[in-house]
């Protein structure tokens, strides 16, 4: 894993080259690590309502995937200002098999990246006996896969 000054130096970079990072630590570290860039919010559960709870895992992967299109379709950014979107609920995107595809054809760019926040492990608290926890497999899925090209624990 990278060190998070890392993140500061390529925050203060010129220009980016479509940068996904996974961030594996609290938000309340990160945020002031990307002072003087905007800074964007998605949580990917907001992409659902009441009206769109599905069953099946195909389903709801594709539901994922095209609302997550359209919404980074639809956030509007200036040409040369830099700006982070942090991504919440990011496990989504391991447990339905989305992938980050989408941020890189939709958002990132010379002035945008993607930040995929993860604040914790599942191994952290009392879970019930059928509760199954892998407590790297988020970030052994965004970082084997190549998906992120940085991952920085805070």
């Amino acid at each position: 894993m990278q060190a998070h000054d890392q993140l500061t130096t390529l925050v203060r970079q010129r220009t980016w080259n479509k940068e996904v990072i996974l961030w594996f630590g609290p938000e309340g570290q990160l945020r002031p690590l990307l002072e003087g860039i905007q800074i964007r919010d998605l949580d990917l559960l907001n992409l659902f309502t009441p009206a769109d709870m599905l069953s099946e895992d195909d389903d709801i992967r594709r539901h994922i995937s095209r609302s997550l299109r359209e919404h980074l379709k639809s956030i509007p950014r200036a040409a040369t200002t830099h700006n982070a979107l942090i991504v919440r609920s990011s496990g989504l995107l391991a447990r339905y098999r989305v992938g980050v595809q989408d941020f890189y054809d939709w958002y990132c760019d010379d002035f945008a990246m993607v930040i995929l926040l993860i604040e914790g492990r599942c191994g952290e608290g009392e879970w019930p006996d059928e509760v199954e926890c892998g407590p790297d497999s988020l970030v052994e899925y965004f970082k084997d896969s190549g998906m992120v090209k940085r991952l920085i624990e805070a």
